[in-house]
């Protein structure tokens, strides 16, 4: 079985950064909470072979919604991940 590390950068609307660092469970998921809005996410999978996949995608994420971001790194591994957004209400 193959593990696989992600880091994870969200753009923020107001040009800060919050870096992630997981590890994606057996099936290939990770999880990670984040304030809501639209942010760039900035994914990179290390492999254990030591070679690692480059995404990024755009994400709108609402107060207390989660949304669900497949990821296709093609080239060794397949990463599914779902962003919480945060509420103060929660």
């Amino acid at each position: 079985q193959t593990t696989v590390h992600i880091n994870a950068t969200v753009d923020l609307a107001d040009g800060g950064a919050e870096n992630y660092f997981l590890q994606a469970d057996e099936n290939g998921y990770y999880r990670f909470t984040i304030v809501p809005g639209a942010v760039a996410l900035r994914v990179s999978a290390q492999l254990q072979d030591g070679s690692s996949i480059n995404r990024a995608v755009n994400v709108n994420v609402a107060s207390g919604q989660v949304v669900r971001q497949d990821i296709d790194l093609t080239g060794g591994a397949a990463v599914a991940g779902m962003v919480a957004g945060w509420s103060a209400n929660v």
